[in-house]
């Protein structure tokens, strides 16, 4: 099952703080705010490469990070603690 498949049968109610780095598609950005009625969807840079970091005021609160490289200061989240550190938070598809 693909985490896409999860996402159109669930909502979560809680109140989420989705930090997006990566491409932007306007259909993409839809269906999550469809799944995270009541949470904040942050846009961030598209980071690609190691070595970029992240704003503080973007990685501040941040209870979920999308991305595909994440940033070099990836400890300041205050949110996010060891166990879903970019290591072991793969995707299988």
């Amino acid at each position: 099952m693909r985490i896409g498949d999860i996402w159109e049968v669930h909502t979560f109610n809680n109140r989420l703080t989705i930090l997006i780095s990566l491409s932007a598609h306007e259909k993409a950005l839809d269906r999550i705010r469809k799944i995270c009625l009541d949470g904040e969807i942050r846009i961030g840079p598209w980071i690609d490469s190691e070595g970029q970091r992240m704003s503080p005021e973007l990685t501040k609160g941040a209870d979920v990070l999308l991305c595909e490289v994440p940033p070099a200061n990836f400890d300041d989240f205050d949110r996010l603690n060891g166990s879903n550190s970019p290591r072991q938070a793969t995707t299988r598809s």
